[in-house]
C-alpha cells in the first residue's frame, strides 16, 4: 500500500481563493433571468378526437398489432414509485388496423423489442417526464392515434417550450392500465434515459424521435491506452464501512477484469476529503486533502466538500492513466467495466432527477447559463452528475474549479436550492462543465443500475448503487413503505458499521440486483478481518491486505 499523502492546507486556500476571484465575473454577468422565450411549434395543429364522447358499450379497438409484439422474454422489471390504476374494461372484441409499418428489432439493453417507423414504440414499459397532457383527459383509439397526438402537440400554458417526444398508452390488453389512455410527456434525450419495463408494466410506450447517431472515431486516439483511474470521494463515519466494501469488490472486478483480452481498469484511489488521515490509509489507496475553509463549509451539505477535494486531487495528484472513473462509497462493481467514452468525450449516467431543460427549470438554469433556447440546454447542459463520470484528467482539471465556484454560489442561491434540492452540487457540476466548454457529453444506462427501482436483472450493469431502500412485503412484492416487512437501507448504518450478520431479503424477492447487493455485503464483510469488532469498536483494529481469496467468485 502506498503511504498516505500528506495534507496541502495553505495550498488549498490559496487555490480556493484564486478560483472564487477568477469565475466571479464570469458568473455575475450570466446570474440574471433573461425575458426572452424561444417558443416551438410544429407545423400542425393537433387533430380533434371525438374518443372521449363514444357511448358505453362501444368495443375498444386496439392495434391489429398487439399480438405480433412479444412479451419480455423472462425479463422483470419493479415499477417505479407511483399506482397504476386498474383497467376499466377487459381485453378489444375488435380490433382495427395500425396506420404505421413496423418491423421488430432486437433490443439487447432491456431484452425486448422495438416496432421501428413513425415513431419508436415498445410493450410493457412506461416512459416518464414532464407532463404535456394526462392520458385521462386523453383518450383515443389505437396506438398509432397516440403517438400521432404526440407528433402534431402544439406548446402551450406552462409549456410553451416544450415539444412532444414520448408517449405512453394502454390498449386493453393488460389489466394494470386504464384502456384507451394516452399520456403525452417532454422527455429529455429520451434514448439515453432509463425505461421502467417488464410485463407488470402494462402500457406501450414511444417516441417520436429515432435514436441519435454515434460520433465517428477519432483517428488521433487510435492506438491510446484507454486505461481509466477509479477515484472515490469518501469523508465521516457514514462511508467509512461503505468504502471498505467499495474496494474490495473493484480489486475482485480488477482481478478479472485482468482475465480478458482487454481491461481497461487501472488504479484506485480514495479521496478523502476529512483533511486528516484515518484508520483506513494502509487498507485503501488514499489521498488526503483539506476541508473547505471556515466560512465556506456546511455541515448539514457535506457534498460541497466534493469539488474542493476533486480541485485539489486533479492539480496535485500524477497518475499514470489518461482517464479517471469518478464513483461514490455506496457503489458496487458487478463485472468488469471498460471504458465506455466515446473517444475523449465525457460519459456519465441519467439520473431521472436532473431535469435542465424541463419547464419548471429553465428560469434557474438560464440564470446560470445564459439566455439559451430549451434545445441549446437539453444539448449542452447533460443531465448527469458527477458520479459515475468517465472524463479526461484534462477536462476534469478545468471543471473542478468551476464546479466548486458554482456550487458555492448555488448553494447560497435560496431559490436555486428550492428547485433543485439536495442535488444542487450535481447541478454546479454540469452548470461548470458548460461553462468550460465542454458541451458534448454523453451518457450510458449500462453504467449503473439502482435497485430496486428498474430491471431487475443484472446484465447490462456495470455497478449497482443502494442509496435506495429494499422494501418488501412477506410475498416478496415491492412495498414501498417504512414499516413494510422487510427493509433495508444503508441509512440505518450512518452512524454504526452495518453488521456482518444482516437480514436477509423475503426468499421470494424476485430481483437479482437486490440479491447481488445482498451477497456482495455478505462476502466482503465475511472475507475483510475482524468486522465483528469493527462493528463493535467503528474503527477497523486489522486491516485487510488486499489479496483475495482463491475461492472468492468472480
Amino acid at each position: 500500500m502506498p503511504k498516505p499523502k500528506g495534507s496541502c492546507t495553505m495550498l488549498g486556500r490559496a487555490l480556493l481563493t484564486l478560483v472564487l476571484m477568477s469565475c466571479v465575473t464570469l458568473i455575475l454577468a450570466t446570474a440574471r433571468v433573461h425575458g426572452s422565450i424561444h417558443i416551438l411549434q410544429t407545423s400542425r395543429q393537433l387533430a380533434g378526437s371525438d374518443a372521449g364522447a363514444e357511448a358505453a358499450g362501444v368495443p375498444l379497438l386496439v392495434d391489429a398489432t398487439a399480438d405480433a409484439l412479444p412479451a419480455a422474454q423472462g425479463v422483470l422489471g419493479a415499477a417505479t414509485p407511483g399506482n397504476e390504476r386498474k383497467a376499466k374494461a377487459g381485453r378489444a372484441k375488435k380490433r382495427v388496423p395500425i396506420d404505421t409499418a413496423y418491423h421488430l428489432e432486437a433490443d439487447g439493453l432491456h431484452g425486448q423489442m422495438y416496432m421501428e417507423g413513425t415513431c419508436w414504440a415498445r410493450r410493457n414499459t412506461r416512459r416518464y417526464g414532464e407532463m404535456l397532457l394526462a392520458g385521462s383527459e386523453h383518450l383515443v383509439n389505437t396506438t398509432a392515434d397516440c403517438c400521432s397526438a404526440c407528433l402534431q402537440y402544439q406548446p402551450s400554458g406552462d409549456h410553451q417550450e416544450t415539444v412532444c417526444n414520448a408517449w405512453v398508452y394502454c390498449d386493453g390488453t393488460h389489466p394494470n392500465c386504464t384502456p384507451r389512455e394516452c399520456t403525452l410527456f417532454y422527455q429529455p434525450r429520451p434514448w439515453d434515459m432509463p425505461v421502467n419495463s417488464g410485463p407488470d408494466v402494462g402500457t406501450i410506450s414511444g417516441l417520436t424521435v429515432g435514436p441519435p447517431e454515434a460520433p465517428a472515431d477519432d483517428p488521433a486516439l487510435a492506438g491510446v491506452d484507454r486505461s481509466y483511474h477509479v477515484v472515490v470521494s469518501a469523508q465521516g463515519q457514514s462511508v467509512h464501512w461503505q468504502m471498505r466494501i467499495n474496494y474490495y469488490h473493484y480489486k475482485k472486478a480488477k482481478r478479472a477484469c485482468a482475465k480478458l483480452p482487454i481491461c481497461h481498469m487501472g488504479g484506485y484511489t480514495r479521496l478523502l476529503h476529512s483533511g486528516k488521515p484515518d484508520d483506513l490509509m494502509y487498507e485503501i489507496p488514499t489521498y488526503v486533502v483539506d476541508k473547505l475553509p471556515e466560512g465556506l463549509e456546511d455541515p448539514t451539505y457535506l457534498a460541497l466538500n466534493r469539488p474542493y477535494a476533486f480541485m485539489q486531487w486533479s492539480k496535485q495528484a500524477v497518475i499514470p492513466e489518461k482517464y479517471v472513473l469518478m464513483m461514490e462509497p455506496d457503489h458496487i462493481w458487478v463485472r468488469p467495466m471498460p471504458n465506455l467514452m466515446k473517444n475523449d468525450r465525457p460519459t456519465g449516467w441519467p439520473f431521472w432527477y436532473m431535469e435542465p431543460s424541463m419547464s419548471y427549470q429553465l428560469k434557474t438554469v438560464r440564470k446560470y447559463v445564459g439566455p439559451l433556447t430549451r434545445e441549446e440546454i437539453e444539448k449542452k447542459v447533460a443531465p448527469t452528475g458527477s458520479s459515475p463520470m468517465f472524463m479526461t484528467m484534462a477536462d476534469l482539471r478545468k471543471v473542478a474549479p468551476l464546479w466548486l465556484a458554482y456550487g458555492t454560489l448555488i448553494h447560497a442561491d435560496k431559490d436555486a436550492v428550492e428547485v433543485w434540492g439536495f442535488v444542487h452540487e450535481m447541478y454546479a457540476f454540469i452548470i461548470g462543465m458548460y461553462h468550460a466548454g465542454i458541451h458534448d457529453v454523453d451518457l450510458d444506462m449500462k453504467i449503473m443500475s439502482q435497485p430496486p427501482y428498474g430491471p431487475v436483472h443484472l446484465e447490462p450493469f456495470y455497478l449497482l448503487h443502494y442509496t435506495y431502500a429494499w422494501e418488501y412485503d412477506a410475498q416478496g412484492n415491492h412495498d414501498p413503505r417504512d414499516d413494510s416487512f422487510y427493509r433495508y437501507d444503508k441509512r440505518n448504518y450512518y452512524e454504526s458499521i452495518q453488521p456482518r450478520k444482516l437480514a436477509p431479503p423475503p426468499n421470494n424477492i424476485k430481483n437479482e440486483q437486490v440479491w447481488f447487493l445482498y451477497d456482495a455485503f455478505v462476502e466482503a464483510m465475511n472475507a475483510l478481518p475482524a468486522w465483528d469488532s469493527y462493528e463493535e469498536a467503528k474503527a477497523a483494529s486489522q486491516l485487510w491486505n488486499g489479496v483475495l481469496a482463491t475461492s472468492a467468485a468472480t
